[in-house]
């Protein structure tokens, strides 16, 4: 049956792909090539990566480049799939064919008039901070610079937010269970817990968004992130806080918060320098003392929490309290992260021997 889906599954992405690609596979078909600085990348699959910029010779094989995608592209596993041609017009791509695999891939011997992109081109790609990029580089002259290909020129922040730091928030605790636990039945039923109370992830992350731009309404240098989830995590390991070894169930297993999902709150600030300053030992824990979500006792605080696990601790040697272990991923308090200067990525190709 499986198999039948499969094939199924194949021939329809088969003719999705061939009804997409019903027009003629010449790679320049209906270009006008004298409307513009055109050039021609070949990346070929054995010989390499080409460059042409002759507007002779493109204009002698602009009916025999022919290059027509398989639809295997569409499945995983083939690997590099940036081969094909990328046509390039006023030095910014303009069209391009590319995968890994192609039912038809000609180009006759247009290599012959081809020089290799490596002794054309030097690619550049740096990654710094505005102050060093604003700097070092005059971006107007890179943009008119005939030399320079493929610019990608960084996108800077507005209002000159060039930080970020983070706060991390109390974990928010949910119980949850599952239809069984038994491997024979399910050998995958640790991925399958369900939550046992309800649990509005938007609602908390609304609520507790606003009360933060309400707090800070009045400073105007720093922007927040939107999301304030950052995931969520089953079978967190149970560790002894000093040696920080797993610590074991009553079957002598490794014990973990396998009937618990924790939910992880953090919220990034893009901001000014300034405004870190200002707010870097402001206690968070005030935006999360007295929200009902908290403290609601459907939700389990650090105590009711960490009572649960301990009793399921193996007490050989010693009996355990809740001081005495910690639950990986389990945050009990707010804590402000350090400040990072953001780094912008600028790109370009580059011609060499000019």
């Amino acid at each position: 049956m499986k198999l039948v889906k499969t094939l199924i599954l194949i021939i329809c992405i088969s003719i999705l792909f061939k009804s997409c690609s019903s027009d003629s596979s010449v790679f320049l078909k209906d270009i006008n090539l004298d409307d513009g600085e055109y050039s021609l990348i070949i990346n070929h699959k054995e010989k390499g990566e080409f460059w042409i910029d002759d507007e002779v010779i493109l204009k002698k094989y602009k009916n025999k480049l022919k290059i027509k995608g398989s639809f295997i592209n569409y499945l995983p596993g083939e690997g590099n799939r940036l081969y094909g041609l990328i046509l390039l017009k006023n030095r910014e791509v303009y069209k391009a064919k590319q995968g890994g695999v192609f039912n038809t891939f000609e180009i006759e011997n247009i290599l012959d008039f081809a020089t290799p992109f490596d002794d054309v081109f030097k690619k550049t790609s740096i990654n710094k901070t505005k102050e060093e990029l604003v700097e070092q580089y005059n971006f107007e002259d890179l943009k008119h610079n005939p030399k320079v290909y493929m610019l990608g020129l960084p996108e800077f922040n507005p209002n000159n937010f060039e930080y970020r730091f983070s706060v991390d928030f109390p974990s928010i605790v949910v119980p949850i269970h599952y239809k069984t636990k038994d491997s024979k039945i399910d050998p995958y039923w640790r991925n399958h817990g369900i939550l046992s109370k309800e649990f509005n992830e938007n609602e908390i992350n609304k609520t507790l968004h606003q009360k933060i731009t309400n707090k800070f309404k009045n400073i105007d240098h720093y922007q927040l992130e939107k999301s304030i989830i950052r995931g969520n995590i089953t079978s967190a390991y149970v560790n002894d806080i000093k040696t920080g070894e797993s610590l074991k169930n009553k079957n002598n297993s490794t014990l973990t918060a396998i009937d618990f999902r924790i939910y992880n709150l953090s919220l990034s600030f893009f901001c000014t320098k300034e405004f870190y300053e200002e707010i870097k030992n402001y206690d968070f824990n005030e935006f999360t003392s007295n929200l009902e979500l908290y403290n609601n006792t459907e939700y389990y605080n650090k105590e009711r929490f960490y009572t649960s696990i301990q009793k399921s601790i193996k007490n050989d040697e010693k009996t355990y309290t809740i001081d005495d272990f910690y639950v990986e991923e389990f945050n009990e308090k707010s804590e402000i992260g350090s400040l990072i200067q953001l780094k912008h990525e600028l790109s370009y190709w580059e011609k060499i021997n000019e």
